[in-house]
């Protein structure tokens, strides 16, 4: 799902919570998932609509303790999200997914 035309958004209806060192995320009848190391990062980078390299800047500007943050781990962690169903991909301005 690597583009780098693809913006990312967290699924209308997600709720989340911080609990015993994870983020929990989930949507009515669904699964609720544990989210750690980069995948929680970026699902609190994802406050808004954002590409990766955007979600890469906002993380190291966040946590600049963190050093590095490769673009490829944060592409890593959004294509777990989206397989779970708690992130959308879009493809442009036009793009419903994740949408009734």
């Amino acid at each position: 799902m690597t583009s780098a035309r693809l913006r990312y958004r967290r699924r209308p209806g997600c709720v989340s919570r911080a609990l015993h060192d994870h983020g929990w995320v989930g949507r009515s009848g669904q699964v609720t998932i544990a989210l750690e190391q980069s995948a929680l990062l970026v699902w609190v980078a994802l406050e808004a609509e954002r590409s990766v390299d955007e979600l890469a800047t906002a993380i190291r500007h966040t946590w600049p303790e963190l050093g590095r943050v490769q673009e490829s781990e944060v592409q890593e962690a959004l294509d777990a999200l989206v397989e779970h169903g708690i992130v959308d991909a879009l493809g442009g301005p036009a793009d419903t997914a994740g949408e009734p």
